[in-house]
């Protein structure tokens, strides 16, 4: 058993519960046992320890709402890294990338819906 806590974010979907938005369920979670997190770790098949980031892919015409979106949920402004729009919270990365320029990112991939998550990154 491990003690964590969450927040979902408020949605802006009309008829949906908590945490529904444009991009879906939007929440964040804190561990609040490194104890227990830690001994979790050890045996990850893959190796990864931590997710330090994630790619979203937004319709080219909702770059800026997303933008926006995630400068108030995230209470700080994206930078510009290319085409992208790069959050560093605390160690990690979200970066907002149009639909009009994925494959600068994932050469040959095209997601089937928008929003989309299109990529992680761990340690």
């Amino acid at each position: 058993m491990e003690t964590i806590r969450y927040l979902e974010i408020g949605g802006e979907v009309p008829g949906t519960g908590p945490g529904a938005g444009a991009e879906g369920r939007v929440g964040v979670v804190a561990d609040l046992d490194p104890g227990t997190q830690g001994v979790r770790r050890l045996g990850h098949p893959n190796g990864a320890v931590e997710l330090v980031g994630v790619t979203l892919c937004v319709a080219d015409l909702d770059m800026a709402a997303a933008r926006q979106r995630y400068e108030a949920y995230l209470g700080r402004s994206a930078r510009r890294e290319g085409a992208a729009q790069v959050f560093d919270p605390d160690g990690a990365a979200l970066t907002l990338v149009s639909d009009a320029d994925p494959a600068t990112l994932l050469p040959g991939e095209r997601p089937r819906a928008l929003p989309a998550l299109v990529g992680c990154d761990h340690s």
